[in-house]
């Protein structure tokens, strides 16, 4: 028996197995009993042999199993381990939501509210949605679009509100609400959802809504009382009358983009006022002075624009001038007939990209003009001036200057001239006689923020402007001269991190004084901080 179950276990071998087939074949048809007898024990065996071997295959087998489960489970420990070591985990909750935070503020829209970022943050892993589920600030903007499209988009708007009213907790409300050209075939559901989002709401804007659609909100709504009003209108035939306004006495904070520029309706309590496009029927001139508590008016020249509001107002401190093309505006029409006594700040948007464009719109004279019934201390220019000698009579209309934003035109376009050294050399005292006896720009200068492009600015000058400005000797009380106390500069292109800017860090004031300089990395199209220097003595 020992012979024959040594037989099987050498079966293994490829020799014995030659051996068995060349017997096999030479054995005929004829096999002797004895020999059958001999065969069917070793068959027996070999079967136990082979039952044995699978038994142990499959307990191999779940073994391999177990093992890769258990390699599984090593592999999501260890990476949750490193997680552990990540530099974000080194956040406490509290900077990490404040960064949630602003990203979702800042990502927030007129048209769509900031829902999308807040629901990507809290789809990144477990650990980031229980810390944006536990902040109730980044759950505060619904966006309501499709309701009245379906009954099936209706059901999932309805669903959507719900799920940020339960994460918003206590905290006022932004809603947005989009028509389109949709009609009104059904009372969706979600506007029973509304009405606990009506007393809440200190945002409301409605965008491409008719009478039709308005109605449809107010009826379930009628507790709407927003600080914030922004009324869209893309549509001809999507006409909204703002005299139908039920909660004007509540706005503060109204933006109106209607076709045609209409502003109608009698709205004295707003302070912040966002026309849109005038268009070529604004009706501004003739609401404008009944607006008594009116601190900001941004008014927009698009290409069909042809109307000239005249901007008399007594309250007004804030004016945005934005324009579309050089040739949208004509400052001397709209500055004609100004009373603007209270108006400090002054901001012009545009796209001006040639020195004739400059030339032919006589900003200065407007501006001028403008001052003589006003003072200007704050003057914001982006995009606008494009040469250094518009900027000079530019600042040259404004003696009583004291805060001064300025951002160039785009990297990818030009300008014809490409100096401001002379714009910086006005900026400076460079002596006593400078001092005593010259007319320098902006002598009031204590804010400036400037925004260029390498090659178009003599960095020399501005850095001598810079210096000359924050160390005036004690006879600046005799002329009234004032220190700059804060100055950022941004830089577009290429930019070393040596050059005379970065040669500032002597100064030396007796108040505080700060330096941003802003630059782009090397390695990257991101900006990045080169230097921030922060003095006091």
């Amino acid at each position: 028996m020992s012979t024959t179950h040594e037989r099987v276990i050498s079966m293994v071998d490829a020799d014995v197995v030659d051996r068995w087939l060349t017997e096999s074949r030479s054995s005929g048809c004829s096999v002797s009993r004895g020999r059958r007898t001999e065969l069917s024990a070793l068959s027996a065996n070999i079967n136990r042999e082979l039952a044995s071997t699978d038994s142990g295959i499959g307990d191999a087998r779940t073994l391999l199993a177990d093992l890769k489960m258990q390699r599984c489970a090593l592999v999501t420990v260890l990476d949750l381990v490193n997680n552990l070591h990540a530099p974000v985990r080194r956040l406490p909750v509290e900077i990490l939501t404040m960064i949630f935070y602003l990203c979702v503020s800042s990502g927030r829209s007129r048209d769509k509210a900031g829902i999308f970022d807040a629901v990507r943050i809290a789809s990144v892993c477990a650990s980031w949605r229980k810390t944006a589920l536990a902040d109730t600030r980044l759950w505060t903007d619904i966006h309501v679009e499709y309701m009245w499209d379906s009954v099936a988009a209706d059901i999932r708007e309805r669903e959507m509100v719900q799920t940020f009213l339960l994460r918003s907790g206590t905290n006022p409300l932004s809603l947005s609400v989009t028509g389109g050209i949709s009609a009104v075939l059904h009372e969706p559901v979600t506007l029973t959802v509304l009405r606990n989002v009506a007393p809440r709401c200190k945002t409301l804007l409605l965008l491409d809504v008719d009478e039709t659609h308005y109605d449809s909100l107010m009826s379930v709504g009628d507790g709407f009382r927003p600080t914030s009003l922004h009324i869209g209108n893309r549509l001809m035939e999507n006409a909204l009358d703002l005299d139908t306004i039920s909660f004007k006495s509540s706005v503060e904070r109204l933006r109106v983009t209607l076709v045609g520029g209409q502003y109608d309706s009698e709205w004295k309590t707003v302070h912040c006022l966002d026309i849109g496009d005038l268009g070529t029927k604004s009706t501004l001139s003739e609401r404008l002075p009944s607006c008594t508590s009116l601190r900001s008016l941004t008014v927009r020249f698009g290409d069909s624009t042809i109307t000239y509001p005249a901007l008399v107002n007594n309250s007004l401190r804030l004016l945005e001038v934005i324009l579309s093309n050089p040739t949208s505006c004509d400052p001397t029409k709209l500055f004609r007939n100004a009373m603007l006594p209270k108006l400090q700040h002054l901001v012009i948007q545009g796209d001006w990209t040639s020195w004739d464009a400059c030339c032919h719109h006589g900003w200065n004279d407007a501006v001028r003009m403008l001052t003589s019934r006003c003072a200007i201390t704050s003057l914001s220019l982006n995009g606008v001036y494009g040469t250094d000698c518009c900027l000079v009579k530019l600042l040259e209309a404004l003696p009583l200057l004291q805060s001064l934003v300025f951002i160039a035109l785009r990297p990818e376009r030009t300008v014809v001239t490409q100096n401001f050294k002379a714009v910086f050399h006005r900026l400076t005292f460079r002596n006593f006689g400078d001092r005593a006896m010259g007319n320098p720009l902006c002598r009031y200068l204590t804010n400036l923020q400037v925004e260029l492009n390498n090659g178009y600015f003599d960095e020399g000058a501005l850095a001598d402007m810079i210096m000359s400005r924050s160390r005036l000797l004690p006879y600046q009380q005799l002329w009234e001269w004032n220190k700059l106390r804060h100055v950022v500069v941004a830089v577009n292109g290429g930019y070393s991190d040596v050059g005379p800017l970065h040669e500032l860090g002597h100064l030396r004031n007796t108040e505080d004084f700060t330096l941003l300089v802003i630059a782009p990395n090397h390695h990257s199209t991101q900006s990045t901080l080169i230097s921030a220097i922060k003095y006091q003595d």
